[in-house]
């Protein structure tokens, strides 16, 4: 059995954090001995182990801060002695790096998560830091193509590990979706969603201006928005200029993510870039017909189960959504979707790769 040691910049409700958070409960099950550690709040999602300690390094942005926090990685390391030392996103990935001028650890893996972590300083950053690490991975092959040409790994270094789906608890449930259509208001309604960090890189005006040419056809088809993040009052703002209070529902933050894409019908993904799309393989695993922007790793989720529009193109998506509305979609009778997730996708399988990675002399 090993001694894992998990390290990300952040425990928010993004598809990273959450995969970490996975990871470490299914390493955690199989014997192993697994600690997470995070540089800064904040902290929304947690392992169910109980066994698994939670650590914050960091407790301020600052330079301090970050002096301190590098401070408080050398004792855990000391204390704890991992085999593998596993980081995540790109400023828990320099910091573990750099850390190693300090303090010995036998292995240490970086995971990008993105095929977008930044400008050409990050990037330079990256591939300056390289040789601190033994494994560089990435969570699709378009994200890693998109690395190497950017010069942050040397070519045919990064590795393409995808990110894992725990399809126990992401499946269709027709008692679920009864329950939150009713408690929404969504009965007898076409219900489109969207989840995710309100962000830039979401492109959620891109999503409301579509959605706006949808309900001028269709007036009956609700939208429902689930995430908390900085853009939240311009979206809000954008809603009301469109007059779209009544058809558009913006749910917060919310951990019943599995329930909402069962009362869903159709997935709805805006980004402008993506590493993997977490969110577009849990939606699919559900078995919701996907409309999506063709960005990232998403294309090679989605494959031929959904639909794949240009990026910022509001006729695409308006298209699209429309196009959707009116599929004639079989969900509880059609688990093609499903299958490809368990096939492709699932967190057996990805485990399973991490567990020989891990166990990889360098």
């Amino acid at each position: 059995m090993k001694k894992i040691l998990y390290v990300v910049t952040c425990l928010g409700m993004g598809g990273a954090e959450r995969q970490v958070v996975d990871l470490a409960d299914c390493f955690s099950k199989k014997g192993n001995e697994v600690k997470i550690a995070y540089l800064i709040e904040p902290s929304l999602v947690v392992p169910s182990s109980e066994n698994i300690e939670i650590v914050l390094l960091c407790r301020s942005r600052s330079m301090f801060g970050l002096v301190r926090g590098l401070f408080s990685f050398i004792a855990l390391v000391r204390r704890f002695r991992p085999d593998v030392v596993h980081s995540h996103m790109y400023h828990a990935n320099i910091f573990v790096r750099v850390s190693r001028f300090f303090i010995h650890f036998p292995k240490l893996i970086c995971t990008a998560h993105s095929n977008n972590e930044g400008g050409v300083g990050r990037m330079l950053i990256y591939r300056a830091t390289d040789f601190l690490g033994d494994v560089f991975s990435n969570v699709s092959n378009i994200a890693v193509e998109s690395f190497e040409r950017k010069k942050a790994a040397p070519k045919k270094s990064m590795i393409t590990v995808y990110n894992g789906i725990d399809t126990e608890r992401f499946k269709f449930n027709p008692l679920a979706r009864e329950k939150v259509r009713s408690c929404l208001g969504l009965n007898n309604k076409k219900v489109f969603i969207a989840v995710g960090r309100l962000s830039v890189e979401k492109d959620y005006p891109n999503l409301i201006l579509s959605f706006k040419c949808l309900t001028e056809k269709f007036p009956d088809a609700r939208l429902v928005i689930v995430g908390t993040g900085v853009e939240e009052n311009n979206i809000r703002n954008l809603i009301r200029i469109e007059s779209l209070e009544n058809r558009v529902q913006m749910l917060g933050l919310r951990k019943d993510i599995s329930e909402l894409l069962s009362a869903a019908d159709i997935f709805v993904l805006s980004s402008s870039f993506e590493g993997f799309g977490l969110v577009v393989a849990e939606a699919m695993a559900t078995n919701c017909y996907v409309v999506a922007t063709d960005c990232g790793g998403v294309k090679e989720i989605v494959g031929n189960h959904g639909v794949l529009v240009k990026p910022g193109s509001v006729d695409e998506m308006s298209s699209a959504l429309i196009m959707a509305y009116n599929k004639d979609w079989e969900r509880i009778e059609n688990d093609q979707c499903r299958d490809r997730i368990r096939r492709k996708f699932s967190l057996n399988s990805v485990v399973e790769q991490w567990d020989e990675i891990y166990a990889k002399s360098y």
